[in-house]
């Protein structure tokens, strides 16, 4: 890809993309010079988001505590201690 190179979304591209060109389709062509209406700079950086993403991590790791309960809970039905014969849960 060159810089300022475009390529349309869903396009196979199985070439090397000049720079400021614009390309599309499947298998992708060359469809102009590119536009130039992307902003001088980037937006800034907002720092509240930053840390929230940071915090999703584990947040989303700790999803798993709550799916185990009535894993577990299905799971003791078939587990017994000792040697007596596995009854069905309903028969407790």
């Amino acid at each position: 890809m060159g810089k300022r190179a475009q390529v349309a979304p869903g396009s196979v591209v199985t070439a090397r993309v000049p720079t400021g060109q614009s390309w599309g389709g499947a298998p992708a062509v060359k469809l102009g010079k590119a536009e130039r209406r992307w902003p001088k700079r980037r937006p800034p950086r907002r720092a509240r988001w930053a840390a929230l993403y940071g915090m999703s991590g584990p947040g989303l790791g700790l999803l798993r505590l709550p799916a185990a309960v009535p894993a577990l809970a299905v799971a003791g039905c078939f587990v017994h201690a000792g040697t007596a014969p596995a009854r069905p849960c309903a028969e407790r």
